[in-house]
């Protein structure tokens, strides 16, 4: 508790430091807050105040599946929920009944086990002689209201984990024992039944965990004349709920290294190749070089372009050509490259003219344009043909725009024998296509700088993988990224593999356009970079401690003066706190007497063979529960709720037990 109010009145110094220029404007507002904080610890503090409370809000939720986690806060708006870490549990894997007689003995004592931790007992297990006395370890059993003919016993656990007793030759092989029955006294175990319990469970469940190291307590309940373990099996707790791959670096069965062969050349061996475990991120860390770092980020990214260059062609001519009446033409392979301009005059009856141009078509003017430009793109954009009368024929002229199917009809006019001029002319752009790689390297470092981390991403720097750790690799290696490009009607699919840089047109065979080291889209990365900054905080160290020094709380403010070590300059400083309220300087508690009975048995017998009575007292301490000394009726309390500082005595009492220890010699002198 005293460390929650420590933190409470740092918190609020804090906010008072931020506020105190403000104080007037902000005064109502700190008042509430305060209240509010104030209130919210307070009611924390009631559910979490003690270690049983703890144990019952937080370990048991976390360990057992029957037990929700619950909110803080006023009873009808808690809100519950799962938090049960992945491990097998019950609802109590571990119960120890027992019933007393007339004389005092423990008549029956039965011990039940859930072994698989399901929630159901697997095993039974009942003492067959009834309990005369318990000790850490084990039972004794005697003639019933008797210390006479005793057995002593100790308990065990085979390797199924069920719970046993072994008999014992003497009281020598145990430890910690006393007497219940009634020739120690009367209602020992009524009246001490909640420690009978504990004693006697907890020596029970310990040979249990001393069979079993990976069981876990999480919770004790007594109720009546029986007490109930709760736990956990941690070797499950600390494994993956898919696979054997254990959370926590390490043998899984710690127990093995008690016995002094500790495998710590394998341990490093297999810790040194994970740069996530605790070993490589401590031999890695800066705090373990004896030297100064920096950081050094950088960036790597290579990028394909399709780089287009556009050209022009044209031509034009005249030929003179014989026709009758009328003139046709086309163009044949436009769209391969090719352009042809072919032309033959007819009647309109079918008779051919002049025999000046054969019959059929004739070839007039072409050109291959994919020897001009290969791997082009070709558009015709315009194509002109004309005609006018060269020997007395009227002009016409025609244009086209489909080059592949159309034709051009010129007429001349009336028929006769003429020879009229041809006037041809095209026009047409070519676009290439070439590939390219290119490559901004943004990472230089020096030889002192070592590769901590890096990422390898896309083209926009997202789905990145993790390829160095802790200036380790961790073997991861993306698949190759890809990208598609369109361009002038085709699609060009980009893709790097981290060897090289490839393009695809369509599904054509790929072309590489680079090769090597590290070829991705986006590389990320970090180093660490040996320095020679020599560190000089004397100037702090004199600033510091002259704030130190001169620092003055008056209360309601604080003064301190601020020195400047380079200048000489002091400047004083005053802040005004806001109310602070009163808070408590300690944890108080009280002191409280209880009465006891000693019933302590050892070789030689027990306590009630030597004193006339087993009754006894002893001291404790208890923390305050708002203001009051939570005190029972049969208690008596020696110091009421305060500072209790019995630091003197403490440190008397152990020098009477060190003097006891050593041999007291008697002499003259």
């Amino acid at each position: 508790m005293k460390y929650f109010k420590t933190v409470i009145i740092v918190i609020i110094a804090i906010f008072c430091l931020s506020i105190a220029t403000h104080k007037n404007l902000y005064a109502s507002e700190f008042s509430q807050g305060n209240s509010a904080g104030g209130e919210a610890g307070s009611s924390i503090l009631s559910e979490i105040g003690a270690g049983d409370q703890i144990n019952q809000r937080m370990g048991v939720p976390l360990t057992s599946s029957t037990t929700k986690m619950k909110t803080f806060g006023p009873g009808d708006q808690k809100e519950e929920f799962e938090a049960q870490m992945s491990a097998p549990s019950s609802d109590a894997f571990f119960v120890l009944f027992v019933q007393p007689s007339a004389t005092g003995d423990l008549s029956t004592v039965e011990v039940r086990q859930d072994l698989d931790y399901d929630g159901n007992p697997d095993y039974v297990y009942t003492l067959p002689f009834s309990v005369s006395g318990v000790c850490a370890n084990g039972v004794i059993s005697c003639t019933s209201g008797t210390w006479s003919d005793c057995r002593y016993f100790t308990w065990a656990t085979d390797n199924d984990g069920k719970v046993g007793l072994n008999e014992e030759a003497s009281i020598v092989g145990l430890a910690g024992c006393y007497c219940i029955n009634s020739s120690c006294g009367s209602d020992l175990v009524w009246n001490n039944l909640n420690i009978i319990l504990k004693d006697m469970g907890g020596a029970a469940v310990a040979s249990v965990q001393n069979n079993d190291p990976h069981l876990a307590i999480t919770s004790v309940k007594t109720s009546d004349n029986a007490i109930y373990y709760y736990g956990q099996k941690t070797f499950e707790l600390g494994t993956a709920s898919q696979g054997e791959q254990n959370y926590l670096s390490g043998s899984v069965t710690p127990e093995d290294y008690y016995g002094g062969n500790i495998p710590t050349d394998d341990e490093v061996f297999m810790q040194d190749q994970d740069p996530s475990s605790y070993y490589s991120q401590l031999v890695n860390s800066s705090a373990a070089e004896d030297s100064s770092f920096s950081i050094y980020t950088c960036t790597i990214d290579h990028n394909i372009l399709l780089n287009q260059t556009t050209q022009q062609f044209s031509q034009s001519g005249t030929t003179n050509v014989c026709m009758d009446h009328h003139l046709y033409g086309r163009i044949d392979n436009a769209e391969s490259g090719i352009i042809k301009f072919q032309w033959v005059g007819t009647s309109p009856g079918g008779t051919q003219g002049w025999n000046c141009m054969a019959s059929g078509w004739q070839e007039i003017s072409s050109v291959n344009i994919e020897d001009l430009l290969p791997d082009s793109e070709i558009t015709v954009t315009t194509l002109s043909v004309g005609i006018d009368n060269g020997g007395g024929c009227g002009a016409g002229s025609a244009m086209i725009s489909n080059f592949s199917t159309s034709h051009i009809i010129a007429t001349c006019g009336a028929a006769g024998a003429q020879r009229p001029d041809l006037h041809w002319s095209y026009y047409l752009e070519a676009v290439h296509v070439e590939p390219g790689l290119t490559v901004q390297n943004n990472c230089s470092p020096t030889s002192s700088c070592r590769l901590k981390e890096e990422k390898v991403c896309n083209e926009n720097g997202n789905n990145c993988v993790q390829t160095w750790r802790n200036f380790s690799p961790t073997g991861l290696a993306p698949m190759p990224y890809c990208k598609n490009i369109a361009a002038i009607g085709h699609t060009y699919t980009a893709c790097m593999d981290g060897s090289s840089a490839t393009i695809f047109k369509d599904q054509d065979t790929g072309q590489i356009l680079g090769s090597g080291e590290n070829i991705w889209w986006h590389i990320e990365r970090t180093y660490q970079c040996e320095t020679d900054n020599d560190y000089d905080f004397e100037n702090l160290k004199q600033r510091t401690q002259h704030i130190s020094d001169t620092t003055r709380d008056d209360t309601s403010s604080m003064y301190y003066e601020d020195y400047d070590p380079d200048t000489g300059i002091v400047e004083g400083h005053t802040t005004e706190f806001s109310d602070r309220g009163d808070f408590d300087t300690c944890e108080k508690g009280c002191k409280v007497r209880r009465i006891v009975q000693d019933t302590q048995a050892t070789i030689s017998g027990t306590t009630a063979d030597y004193r006339d009575s087993v009754s006894s007292h002893e001291d404790v301490y208890r923390t305050c529960v708002n203001g009051s000394c939570p005190v029972s009726a049969d208690e008596t309390i020696l110091v009421d709720c305060t500072c209790i500082n019995e630091f003197s005595k403490a440190i008397s009492l152990m020098q009477v037990m060190d003097d006891a220890s050593h041999d007291m010699i008697c002499s003259d002198d």
